[in-house]
């Protein structure tokens, strides 16, 4: 995460901070005993109990989720022009790697509205990103 956070601050120019990696505080949280800062089934028992009065109540009781990038949103939107340009006519033509039905098995479909295709429309634009920028080196 800390890769992805840098990427994406520098990309849109934000200046962006990683919680908890200050060195004197993680010191000061690894001298309190594993026993006063957990609880079986709460990792963040003492961090919740900490910001208990700052924090919603429902972020506090929600449950972990994961992060998810919004891949199904940016192809359909920001990179939908890329994704034309890359995997679709001349280009799938010209490199001759792919099908020249990858456009109607795959890229038709997904904007028709099949998001199920969303993470294989999103490998076959990141492998031909790769390709195309590859060989102008």
């Amino acid at each position: 995460f800390l890769m992805m956070l840098d990427r994406f601050s520098m990309y849109f120019s934000i200046e962006a901070r990683v919680p908890f990696l200050d060195r004197e505080l993680v010191e000061k949280i690894l001298g309190i005993p594993a026993k006063l800062r957990t609880r079986k089934y709460n990792a963040k028992y003492l961090l919740k109990e900490a910001f208990g009065d700052v924090l919603p109540k429902e972020l506090l009781q929600a449950s972990k989720r994961g992060f998810v990038l919004p891949y199904n949103e940016w192809l359909k939107n920001e990179l939908k022009e890329m994704v034309i340009d890359y995997c679709t006519g001349n280009a799938i033509k010209q490199q001759n790697i792919f099908s020249t039905n990858i456009e109607n098995n795959l890229i038709t479909p997904f904007y028709r509205g099949n998001d199920e295709l969303t993470p294989h429309v999103w490998t076959v634009l990141m492998f031909q990103r790769w390709f195309f920028d590859k060989e102008r080196e």
